[in-house]
């Protein structure tokens, strides 16, 4: 799904028009209705803005936007899976199957192990990374 398509449909899905999101965070209907059609690209600054409107995070719009590479996509959904089990870095990287030093690794910008995210896919009842990614979407 591009931005344009996700932004539509999640405009539609919460019963916005493109003149209300307007009037909530000051970008004109014409350019919002122009980046649901791919006709313009919008800026970091200007995601931010709709991150309201929209109820999704900056950092999802920004992976959608291609400013946030899935690697670092995946990265902040991991920490934000992390936290929410209220587990430490050692913790969490031990429930991955990995060493604290590989974790670090990883976050870094290191390769995920295979067996990490076989690991990450069945305990999230995922079947891809694909699917994982997706779900911290939602």
């Amino acid at each position: 799904m591009t931005l344009g398509e996700f932004l539509k449909t999640r405009r539609e899905v919460l019963g916005l028009s493109t003149r209300k999101v307007e009037e909530m965070c000051g970008v004109s209907d014409t350019f919002i209705s122009l980046l649901e059609n791919g006709k313009r690209a919008p800026s970091p600054e200007t995601l931010k803005k709709l991150s309201g409107p929209y109820q999704v995070s900056y950092y999802e719009l920004l992976q959608y936007g291609d400013f946030l590479p899935e690697h670092a996509w995946l990265t902040l959904l991991l920490d934000r899976l992390r936290q929410a089990r209220k587990l430490t870095p050692e913790a969490f990287a031990a429930t991955l199957g990995l060493s604290l030093e590989d974790w670090q690794q990883f976050v870094a910008g290191g390769v995920i192990p295979e067996a990490t995210i076989l690991h990450l896919t069945e305990q999230l009842q995922a079947t891809t990374l694909q699917d994982l990614l997706q779900q911290g979407r939602s």
